[in-house]
Order: C-alpha cells, then sequence, then structure tokens
C-alpha cells in the first residue's frame, strides 16, 4: 500500500483526519474534480455558454466553460486592481490638500512676529509648542 504524504507529488496526501483527499476516495483525478467545482459554481456562465453554442449551431463543452470562468475571474481581478491604483492615486491628493490647507490656516492665524514681551509661563508654553511644529516640519527642511 502506498504511502500518502502531505505536501508530495501532484496535490496527493493525506489530510489531518488521515483519510487521502476526497478526489482520490472518489477515483477522480484531481484536476477534474476542480473543473467540476468550478463549473458547479458558476451555473450562470454554464447557462452563458450553452446559449452562446445553441446560437451558434455548436455544441456547449465544459473547455468553454472553464475558459468563460478564467476569463470573467481575470476581467474581475483587473478591474479590483484598477480600482485599487486609482484609489489610492485620489486618497494621496486628497491628503496632500488637507496638509496644505492646514498649512495655510496656520500661516493665517499666526502673526508674523511674536509679542515683544512674554511672562516666563507663557513663554515656556509657546517654546514648547513651537517644538512640536518643527518637529511636525522637518520633513521639509533640506539636509
Amino acid at each position: 500500500m502506498p504511502v500518502h504524504r502531505v505536501g508530495h507529488g501532484h496535490g496527493r496526501g493525506t489530510k489531518s483526519s488521515g483519510k487521502p483527499p476526497k478526489s482520490e476516495r472518489l477515483g477522480i483525478p484531481e484536476r477534474r474534480m476542480h473543473q467540476a467545482q468550478t463549473i458547479a459554481k458558476h451555473p450562470e456562465v454554464v447557462e452563458r455558454v450553452k446559449a452562446k453554442a445553441r446560437e451558434n449551431e455548436d455544441i456547449p463543452t465544459k473547455t468553454a466553460v472553464l475558459s468563460e470562468v478564467k476569463y470573467e475571474n481575470e476581467k474581475k481581478r483587473r478591474k479590483e486592481a484598477e480600482g485599487k491604483r486609482k484609489e489610492s492615486k485620489a486618497l494621496v491628493p486628497v491628503e496632500q490638500l488637507q496638509y496644505l490647507n492646514a498649512l495655510d490656516r496656520c500661516i493665517s492665524i499666526l502673526p508674523q512676529k511674536p509679542p515683544k514681551i512674554w511672562n516666563e509661563e507663557a513663554l515656556a508654553e509657546a517654546k514648547a509648542k513651537a517644538k512640536i511644529l518643527i518637529k511636525r516640519l522637518e520633513v521639509f527642511c533640506d539636509g
């Protein structure tokens, strides 16, 4: 009796339950079982392929259904990837715009020159806040 090892061969092995894979227990090649599952999950594609075959006076095939499913999955994947690219491009300018607007507000609110006379507490607080601003803006300093 052959020994089955998980992760070796062509998808063969034993599951944690100690049983061989379902395809092997049923005597069906793993690839064929995967194809059957794919077809079963996409009845709308099966109907479309059948209708198209009738229109063309052709015979609907498993290969046509699998090709159509693969095509739709690839189209969906590309559309999602394009959407993510657009989304990430859209987010960056909005964040940049928000930051620039915040800088504009700071510039418009903050007087050009600070008061000449400060008491110790207010001066200490102003210095602490200035350090925070300087730290946040360090990224824009050259060198």
